[in-house]
């Protein structure tokens, strides 16, 4: 974690301490729009949109997804664009608004198991 860490900060990332990013993790938009706080897991190959497109305004915003302090973000999960987790995202999961404390989101998140 330590030396990754310090690259995706490099990049623009925002890493808080103790964080502990695992390995490849994609941002699609912006590393800037990615806040991983204190004491978050985040596994192998997530994949963060920051991006949103309203194609019938012709607009693409750009929207902060943050993952909060203790919370695990399982492998392979994709989190839409102002996502906050607080809580856990199971392998795959595909997560959007808020994964709140205590809740584990599985398969397309609207599964989440207490």
């Amino acid at each position: 974690g330590g030396l990754m860490n310090l690259v995706y900060a490099a990049l623009g990332l925002s890493v808080g301490p103790n964080a502990t990013i695992s390995e490849l993790l994609v941002a699609r938009g912006s590393l800037e729009c990615v806040d991983v706080q204190r004491g978050a897991y985040l596994a192998a190959n997530l994949c963060f949109l920051t991006t949103r497109v309203d194609a019938q305004r012709g607009v693409v915003e750009f929207s902060k997804t943050t993952v909060k302090p203790g919370s695990f973000v399982g492998p392979l999960t994709v989190a839409a664009a102002g996502t906050t987790i607080e809580g856990a995202t199971g392998s795959c999961a595909v997560v959007d608004g808020t994964v709140a404390k205590g809740v584990i989101a599985v398969g397309d998140g609207r599964r989440s198991k207490r």
